[in-house]
């Protein structure tokens, strides 16, 4: 067992005592100020879990209403429903770290691979195997889910381009979120000031263009350092994810335009998670967004790049589990 020292600012001691807990060791908290919360790199003997480790009898494809079946896992259970949407790098297999974890705590975990992504089908496709236009909008696939399992109301968490599904949903369905987790996701808000900014953080070009920032491999973009250098056996483990998950060619737009006046209006809390080594979303996007998102709470995860939920997951899963034991019992 390694030490953890965990600094947080913003006056949530029970984060400190939950991630102690979790890390069998002392942790501190700081006067308020920012809120941060600083987790050592993983030991180098760190095993990342089996990526066919999954609980529950369900893992199944929900026929959709093109005919396309879409690759989902269910622990069941009667706890409240947690509901995760996964990057564009990832699909229903990424979340090793996080089922166990939340379903020993109680709640119901629901993964998808969004369409075209590994286990679930794109949809019709034209001569060149490319998905046609518009079969289907990425959140009407997750109401589909949502409906085909009797969800009442969940919390639903989005990572990365999952996080601008999640948003587009719940613009239209905000009647059924207990909470949205949103971790280094750039939103997919359609406003000029977040689009621009967030945009010029990363080098212009295609993803074939030589320098720009699609061009370097996921892992490089999608990996902290820290993580990389620290923890080989789980970056193997990452990239082989990745690898395998890589979809078909489809749209991946949530499907409705999200805009400052939607993420203002929502009625529930939210629980913001950046990763400090970030180069899609760093802190100061995430300050920014709490500024404008009602009701939030964020959580920056030292030594954490863009998969935050893969690197440091002891610290992820405490503090996504202590915002929902805080707010809902």
């Amino acid at each position: 067992m390694f030490s953890r020292r965990v600094i947080f600012h913003g006056g949530a001691a029970g984060v400190a005592a939950t991630l102690a807990a979790c890390s069998g060791s002392d942790a501190d908290t700081r006067e308020p100020g920012n809120d941060y919360v600083a987790a050592p790199p993983q030991p180098r003997t760190f095993t990342p879990p089996d990526e066919l480790d999954l609980l529950g009898e369900s893992r199944v494809a929900l026929p959709l209403a093109d005919g396309a079946r879409l690759y989902y896992w269910d622990t069941g259970g009667r706890g409240s429903p947690i509901v995760l949407v996964h990057a564009a790098t990832g699909s229903a297999y990424v979340w090793g770290y996080q089922q166990r974890a939340f379903a020993a705590a109680g709640y119901r975990v629901i993964a998808y691979s969004r369409r075209g992504y590994r286990g679930s089908d794109a949809g019709p496709v034209d001569e060149n195997g490319r998905a046609l236009a518009r079969t289907g909008r990425p959140l009407d696939d997750l109401a589909a889910l949502v409906d085909a399992l009797d969800l009442e109301r969940f919390h639903l968490l989005g990572h990365a381009g999952g996080g601008g599904i999640a948003n587009g949903y719940m613009k239209q369905h905000a009647d059924r979120i207990l909470s949205a987790i949103s971790v280094t996701a750039i939103q997919g808000i359609a406003d000029a000031d977040w689009t621009q900014a967030t945009n010029a953080i990363r080098a212009p070009g295609g993803s074939a263009d030589v320098g720009s920032f699609n061009s370097n491999p996921p892992e490089l973009r999608e990996v902290g350092p820290s993580y990389r250098w620290a923890n080989p056996k789980g970056l193997a483990a990452w990239v082989a994810l990745e690898r395998s998950n890589r979809p078909m060619s489809v749209d991946h737009a949530a499907g409705v335009e999200v805009t400052w006046a939607d993420i203002e209006a929502r009625p529930f809390p939210t629980l913001l998670i950046a990763g400090d080594a970030d180069l899609y979303a760093p802190p100061s996007m995430y300050r920014y967004l709490k500024s404008r998102v009602p009701d939030s709470e964020l959580y920056v995860i030292s030594e954490a790049g863009h998969s935050v939920y893969w690197e440091q997951p002891v610290t992820f899963n405490g503090v996504v589990l202590e915002f929902l034991k805080r707010r809902f019992g």
